[in-house]
């Protein structure tokens, strides 16, 4: 994998670079659970502490626990009747 493969913000991709990367400089005494997480901060510039969390699940890259949720309160839930009001009066300033 080179530069160009890397370019976007998949964090799994840049991960998984970074894992290659130390696996070609340790060849048969790589192993994932004893991965210097400071050399791997240097090669993909993931903080520590991320890294640290990922570690915990073999580096696997999963989803915010809160992805898909909805709001049950907004900043603009008490006012929504005001808001529609005004509108139906062609009120559109902030």
């Amino acid at each position: 994998m080179n530069k160009e493969d890397i370019n976007g913000n998949d964090l799994q991709t840049i991960i998984t670079h970074g894992l290659n990367e130390i696996k070609e400089k340790l060849g048969p005494n790589f192993d994932i659970r004893k991965v210097n997480l400071a050399e791997m901060q240097r090669i993909t510039g993931v903080s520590r502490a991320k890294l640290r969390r990922l570690k915990k699940n073999n580096f696997i890259v999963s989803p915010h626990g809160r992805t898909g949720q909805k709001a049950d309160r907004t900043v603009l839930t008490g006012f929504t009747d005001i808001i529609d009001d005004l509108l139906r009066q062609n009120v559109t300033n902030a």
